[in-house]
């Protein structure tokens, strides 16, 4: 039985599996790493990057986290 659905048929709530990226790493990889081990776990997995919270579950495409974030980063820096 999938982790998931065993979770659910005890009532249990998954909660992000948090994972710590290494300083100088670029936006899109740490989105790909983290996709990767969502898919793997079938579970969300969140980080920080600079000082914001992203989370990612396995049906989310990590260039289009990564995009947002970068577009969200210039908007601030303006």
């Amino acid at each position: 039985m999938p982790f998931q659905r065993l979770c659910a048929a005890l009532g249990l709530h998954i909660l992000p599996i948090r994972v710590d990226i290494w300083a100088g790493s670029h936006i899109l990889h740490a989105c790909q790493g983290a996709s990767k081990l969502s898919r793997i776990l079938n579970c969300p997995v969140s980080f920080d990057f600079n000082n914001e919270e992203i989370t990612i579950k396995p049906e989310d495409d990590p260039e289009r986290i990564a995009g947002r974030f970068t577009k969200r980063r210039i908007r601030r820096d303006r």
